[in-house]
């Protein structure tokens, strides 16, 4: 995939401390980064995500394995980004880590939830996965207290093709900050939605 998000929400069990668990992975060769995809907490518990040859992030934060507190993993990847910085770790909300690299997954290989098994040796979680969402965008995740400043480095300003106003229509946009409670959007009227008010800009040609 050229762009996705992935959000995971997974319990470590006791089990799992201090031990190396693979979360999620699309491989055909075990530690083999070229045309792969790996998600894993290593010996010490931090969240690590590598793909392809030049993507490697590592979170600085350790995650708690005692069946009880969830964490929830989000990685958003978008190789034709004009940002500079393409794929970024979020744990708990956080941003951990981010990367200037654009490598991707490549291969055939089936996306395999929970390990990877090579050579008789099992590397999985024995926690709980309650929920895995793959998005075909790299989404914006708010991960400050304060403001929220939204980039507009991949949103386009015209109609077109390009970056150049000649010919092609201005476009609105709209924007609103959603906020949801742990991994679900409650309520079905806005009035019961943690919402904000909606923002509006246009690009305006001189």
């Amino acid at each position: 995939l050229d762009e996705f998000s992935l959000v995971i929400h997974w319990t470590p069990s006791v089990a799992d401390k201090g031990v190396k668990r693979y979360i999620a992975t699309q491989a055909g060769a075990y530690g083999t980064p070229a045309n792969n995809f790996f998600l894993y907490k290593d010996t010490d518990d931090t969240i690590h995500c590598d793909l392809g040859t030049d993507i490697t992030l590592t979170s600085s934060t350790a995650v708690s394995c005692n069946a009880e507190i969830p964490t929830n993993i989000i990685f958003t990847f978008d190789s034709g980004s004009k940002k500079s910085n393409k794929a970024h770790l979020y744990i708990n909300g956080a941003l951990e880590d981010s990367s200037l690299g654009d490598d991707k997954a490549t291969g055939t290989q089936d996306f395999v939830l929970g390990g990877f098994y090579a050579a008789s040796t099992y590397t999985g979680s024995t926690g709980v996965f309650e929920e895995v969402i793959i998005y075909n965008q790299a989404l914006d995740v708010l991960n400050n207290t304060g403001e929220y400043i939204i980039s507009t480095a991949d949103i386009k300003d015209f109609s077109g093709t390009g970056d150049d106003s000649t010919n092609e229509i201005n476009l609105t946009h709209n924007v609103r900050v959603f906020a949801a409670d742990y991994h679900n959007f409650r309520g079905f009227k806005p009035s019961e939605q943690a919402v904000s008010n909606q923002a509006s800009w246009r690009t305006t040609t001189v």
